[in-house]
């Protein structure tokens, strides 16, 4: 697929530069690099057309363990579009295009492709057309044995994804104040995962089922395809000092995967258990669906009251509505009780047929007023309601017994939720602002089953977050920003939501000398839930020194340093509870220069090396599986410029991937990249 869509990446570029090429064979001039004029005799070609292309070879040796490789980097041997970029100018008055663009990168099967077309003819129209990929790669070797004994590395997760992103937005000037816009929106993610699933049926009690579920996950092979589209119309108006915005549209979401045992008989990866040995799966197959479809209407406005009451607001509505489905069937054996001393062979199948709708009501609404030049008051409201209706019809079988769960259940969720917000601006100096401000925030959390509530999922609590932001230069050359938020839950909702949280961060920026700068962030973070004897403290570091010499000389290095420490008890729903322990330290150090010693040449250089130590244990669990690691990544560039002809230049990067702990991930990787960039 990647090829195809070089090939025809290749054709376009030739199609975007055949033009000139092509009056130039008949006897025509092209307009001249930078003028602005156009010629008396009309031109076939009336645009004033510039731009670069950058293309070349790549070649990737790789040592140790790819996939990880691919996971980290995933730049691959071969043909490359690295950069295109065209933009041309009407030369002549023409009534349909007086500008367009064409800007393209990472062509030809690297991890990040995108592309952008913008058409415009001023006063008449802009069309913005975007398109990108992403590629995820997650493979760790599933072969390793870890400390303690235990084959099998961390949660059996793997995937290989790609994930794509379209949009098309055209804007029509109607008139001076009135603008049509449509837009359209894609979104899609697809690829090929393994994903451990348990055992598991809706209403299966721990004595008898529950204990064989949770010591038996299995490694299930799960393609996804999930896809999203947007589509939405409206205008854009203003009236004095007033602007009006809305939307109407459609939009759906599909969500479709599969879940199959990828070998029969199989057996759970989860050999620390020894009755996993003879509890094998012959068939294990589970697939869910999900369409949903809404309406889409979108409200906004700013807009000034007097000269000093700035007003904004918006209302946003949507109603999603569709089917949700979910089939299972397993076939397997399972112990009879904890002493997994009796094995006995079982058939499950079930099945949920659900309908649902969830209408959305957003409503915002925000004022500014300023007191006096240096002295203005922000409050913001925002409430948001959502309801979410369930219809459920729930079928299944166990060993030929009909499920205690079946039949049809009605389930709702209510939630609700309430932010004000407000703030002070203060600016007693040009060079100097403060702003102290509140938030506070009201969540309603209702969840229904048959009409009855569940006290375990219903909740309502509120926050309050106080704050203050600063910004100080107190000199042309010296400047500092900061912030401090502390946040008070009155209730968590969930078992790991703390009670109070402190962030805080600073950035300092310092010019030592009309060509050297040096950059410093502060960032700070303090959780804390009583509960559960939950801790986390994260406290992070950032210098950044940077120099340049004319044209001829720049430079930049670097250090990161981030801590972080989480301590807490952990109530399991099917077992003991357990004490948790994370600590880890990351450093990156980076660096780099530029040189230019002459006219047509030129040296470049970047480095990161990163180095991430730290543990995490559970007591009572088995030794960590993770530990120090270490991340070099750096590449060298030397380009010459061919007068008239083009830049040839030469990449040589070089990274390795260390770890300590689970050594068969590391790798070793020399990628040389051959490139020639021509301006046109």
């Amino acid at each position: 697929m990647r090829k195809h869509a070089f090939f025809s990446i290749l054709i376009l570029l030739a199609a975007s530069l055949a033009a000139p090429v092509w009056l130039e064979a008949q006897g025509q001039d092209p307009p001249p690099s930078g003028s602005g004029t156009a010629s008396e005799t009309p031109s076939l070609w009336p645009f004033q057309t510039q731009g670069s292309v950058s293309f070349g070879y790549r070649f990737a040796d790789v040592t140790g363990y790819e996939p990880m490789y691919q996971e980290l980097l995933n730049l691959q041997t071969g043909p490359r579009l690295t950069d295109f970029n065209i933009f041309s100018q009407a030369t002549t008055p023409n009534p349909y295009v007086d500008n367009f663009s064409l800007t393209m990168s990472g062509l030809g099967g690297d991890p990040y492709p995108v592309a952008q077309l913008t058409v415009s003819k001023n006063n008449l129209y802009e069309l913005h057309a975007n398109w990108s990929q992403s590629y995820f790669d997650y493979a760790p070797d599933q072969n390793v044995i870890l400390p303690g004994g235990v084959p099998g590395l961390t949660s059996e997760h793997s995937w290989s994804t790609v994930r794509k992103f379209g949009s098309f937005d055209f804007l029509l000037h109607a008139s001076k104040n009135l603008r049509f816009v449509f837009d359209y929106y894609h979104t899609s993610n697809s690829g090929a995962t393994f994903t451990p699933s348990a055992p598991d049926y809706l209403g299966a009690a721990f004595t008898s089922w529950g204990f064989y579920a949770e010591g038996s996950p299995f490694v299930l092979y799960a393609p996804l395809n999930d896809e999203a589209n947007r589509f939405t119309g409206g205008l854009d108006y203003n009236i004095h000092s007033w602007t009006l915005h809305y939307r109407i549209g459609y939009q759906a979401l599909t969500d479709d995967m599969t879940f199959n045992n990828p070998t029969s008989p199989q057996y759970s990866f989860e050999t620390g258990n020894a009755f996993t040995v003879n509890t094998p799966v012959s068939l294990y197959s589970m697939s869910q669906y999900r369409h949903l479809t809404t309406p889409i209407s979108e409200f906004s406005y700013t807009g000034k009251l007097t000269s000093k009451l700035e007003l904004r607001g918006s209302y946003i509505f949507y109603d999603y509505s569709g089917p949700a489905n979910m089939d299972e069937v397993i076939d397997g054996v399972r112990p009879t009780s904890r002493a997994a001393t009796i094995f006995v062979p079982y058939s499950l199948e079930q099945q949920v047929r659900a309908s649902v709708s969830e209408p959305y009501n957003i409503f915002a609404q925000g004022l500014t007023y300023k007191i006096n030049p240096w002295w203005a008051l922000n409050a913001d409201y925002r409430y948001s309601r959502s309801t979410e209706d369930n219809i459920g019809v729930f079928a299944g079988v166990l060993d030929g017994n009909l499920l205690a769960s079946n039949g049809t259940v009605p389930t709702m969720w209510r939630n609700g939720l309430s932010d004000l917000d407000f703030n002070m601006t203060f600016t007693p100096a040009p060079s100097l602002l403060f702003s102290p401000g509140i938030t506070w925030d009201n969540a309603n959390v209702e969840s229904l089953v048959s009409g009855a509530a569940v006290p375990t999922q219903t909740l309502r609590w509120n926050t309050v977050e106080p704050s203050l932001s600063a910004f100080w230069q107190p000199i042309s050359r010296l400047s500092l920003r900061g912030d401090i938020r502390t946040t008070d839950v009155g209730a968590s909702y969930t078992a790991i939501t703390p009670h109070t949280d402190t962030t805080g961060n600073i950035m300092v920026r310092l010019k030592l000398a009309t060509n050297l700068s040096l950059d410093d962030t502060v960032n700070t973070v303090s959780s804390r839930l009583r509960a559960s004897g939950f801790q986390e403290r994260v406290r992070s570091n950032s210098t950044l020194l940077n120099y340049a010499y004319k044209d001829r000389l720049t430079f930049f290095g670097g250090l990161s340093y981030d801590s972080v420490i989480a301590l807490g008890d952990i109530a399991f729903a099917r077992g003991p509870a357990e004490s948790l322990r994370d600590q880890e330290i990351d450093r990156v150090w980076q660096g780099g220069f530029q040189v230019n010693p002459g006219h047509h040449f030129g040296l470049r250089f970047t480095g990161n090396f990163d180095r991430s130590t730290g543990v995490g244990r559970i007591s009572g669990n088995r030794p960590p599986s993770y530990g120090p690691e270490t991340f070099p990544y750096a590449t060298a560039t030397g380009f010459y410029d061919f007068p008239k002809a083009g830049r040839l230049s030469v990449d040589l990067q070089r990274s390795y991937f260390i770890e300590q702990i689970v050594k068969a991930n590391n790798f070793g990787a020399k990628v040389l990249m051959i490139r020639w960039t021509k301006n046109f």
